[in-house]
């Protein structure tokens, strides 16, 4: 066996800090990853799948999103690859999605639905479910389900608050029924003025402590959004852009790890069909 996969593969058996356990998931949307991670209480992107599935309650237009890591940490044989899919019906909206993550002797594939609905003028609700699939060479395979809920409520069109609970079910994976990651997330977006969007997630896994996430998004040009953000739990740095021209839109995000390689993102979102 090569030493590089090797090396992966206990990277991901036995994590430091953020290079996660298994299906610990960093949000699809690229322009999460770049604003620090802290999307809970972001609307507009199909990846609430994934991030708090109440906020695809209030979707305009269908969404079809693809996103792409080469190499996680600068490990190339740890990359990453994902789409998801909104469909919104007026106060209601499904989702899907679907990634992969890994390399052929450590493999995750994760499956997701998920739905959203609007209780009120101001509250929103969802719920996702996720079939989370794991491959390792010479120790066969396992599947899971995971289930999440989210709450997103609007204090007023420049103030949102919204809260997730990741695995809600306690679900386990293996012959030695290892707890999937189960975390409860809170957090803010604010937008001052009309070309800012600031962001602030706390985070909290049983067995981690308390991670906080924050960013900060700047409209120029119309059509180009500079982002920056960083986060505890290892301290870490992320930075990124996205560019939108008629219904395209494309993203960069990349993030620093004080100990690891850095990790590139990109990804492209397409909206079509409004409601």
């Amino acid at each position: 066996m090569r030493l590089r996969p090797l090396l992966c593969a206990l990277l991901l058996l036995v994590p430091p800090a953020r290079a996660s356990a298994a299906f610990e998931r960093p949000p699809g949307d690229p322009r999460f990853s770049a604003l620090g991670g802290a999307g809970v209480a972001l609307q507009g992107s199909p990846w609430a799948v994934l991030v708090n599935p109440a906020a695809l309650a209030r979707l305009e237009h269908r969404l079809l999103a693809a996103a792409y890591t080469p190499s996680t940490f600068g490990l190339a044989e740890l990359s990453r690859a994902g789409a998801a899919y909104a469909e919104p019906f007026g106060g209601f909206s499904l989702g899907a999605s679907t990634a992969t993550f890994g390399f052929e002797l450590y493999r995750e594939t994760e499956i997701a639905l998920a739905g959203g609905i609007d209780l009120t003028e101001t509250v929103s609700a969802g719920a996702a479910f996720r079939a989370c699939f794991l491959a390792v060479e010479g120790y066969g395979e396992d599947v899971s389900v995971a289930a999440d809920v989210g709450v997103l409520v609007r204090f007023a069109e420049s103030l949102t608050w919204g809260v997730t609970i990741v695995n809600v079910n306690g679900a386990r994976i293996t012959a030695e029924r290892e707890p999937l990651p189960r975390v409860f997330v809170t957090g803010v977006a604010y937008r001052p003025v009309p070309d800012l969007t600031l962001t602030l997630d706390l985070a909290k896994d049983p067995e981690h402590p308390l991670e906080a996430r924050g960013g900060a998004g700047f409209r120029i040009l119309d059509v180009l959004e500079l982002r920056a953000g960083t986060a505890t739990e290892p301290s870490s740095f992320t930075a990124g852009a996205g560019v939108e021209w008629d219904l395209l839109r494309f993203d960069y995000a990349f993030e620093s790890h004080p100990d690891l390689g850095p990790t590139h993102r990109i990804g492209l979102t397409v909206a079509f069909g409004g409601r």
